[in-house]
């Protein structure tokens, strides 16, 4: 793992270092490697591939060959989040969203709890774990594949595929580290991804798939409240109720 002569534009105190490794096994268990050393906030690991990278939900992986994708795992220090930590997929799929929009002109939707779509295909995937007083934060953003049918079973599109645009991937990740400094301490962000929530105000199927053995809810979607729950009113009972955790199936 190499040390890259990158300005980390997201260093909040002290100087983060950006790591680079051409291939590994997944950005997340590198960072995670890091923490007995104490990084500060904004320390992070770039791949060029990973072999193994890891979806939010059993037996989902990031795939996109060498080069096609920016990769990386964050570290940010607990104490250094001024909003609740379940909010922080909501708060860099927002950074993505505002990212592609005014670097690209695509207009996207951020879809609960973690994801970024474009035309309802999959453009970026976000994962949050906490350790040990930290948010490891992994960020995968569809960038050069040409065919994402090609390599992906699931509803994937990427940045050239829409412009015909081959990206600088380093670029990428400076401007998005850059928007979230300059966004980290603007709650306002949360309105704006109320107002990009994938199918707001529309009935979704919602499943938890931690539970197998409960069925499926249709309901529809509300929003989002402070804690970055889903509000959701039941189609059967016409309640509505939060969910911290489930999935939305794709329309």
């Amino acid at each position: 793992m190499q040390r890259l002569n990158l300005e980390n534009p997201f260093s909040v105190i002290e100087k983060a270092e950006i790591y680079y490794k051409e291939i590994t096994s997944s950005t997340m268990d590198d960072v995670r490697e890091l923490i007995p050393q104490n990084p500060p906030s904004g320390t992070l690991v770039l791949a060029s591939l990973q072999t193994e990278g890891k979806g939010r939900l059993k037996g989902r992986k990031w795939v996109s060959a060498k080069g096609e994708s920016l990769m990386f795992t964050i570290l940010i220090k607990d104490n250094d989040v001024s909003f609740a930590l379940s909010l922080f997929p909501l708060f860099i799929g927002y950074c993505i969203s505002e990212l592609l929009k005014k670097e690209f002109g695509l207009e996207n939707a951020i879809k609960w709890p973690n994801d970024v779509l474009i035309n309802g295909k999959k453009i970026s995937g976000i994962l949050c774990e906490n350790s040990h007083g930290y948010v490891l934060c992994g960020i995968g953003i569809n960038c050069n594949q040409k065919n994402m049918k090609e390599i992906s079973e699931e509803k994937g599109i990427s940045i050239y595929e829409l412009t015909e645009i081959k990206s600088n991937i380093n670029d990428i990740l400076l401007k998005l580290l850059d928007f979230m400094k300059n966004n980290w301490n603007n709650q306002s962000w949360k309105d704006v991804v109320s107002g990009r929530l994938y199918n707001k105000g529309k009935k979704v199927v919602f499943y938890n798939p931690y539970f197998e053995k409960e069925s499926p809810i249709t309901g529809i979607i509300e929003g989002i409240g402070e804690e970055g729950e889903l509000i959701m009113t039941e189609e059967i009972s016409g309640q509505t109720k939060k969910y911290y955790s489930g999935e939305i199936s794709f329309s």
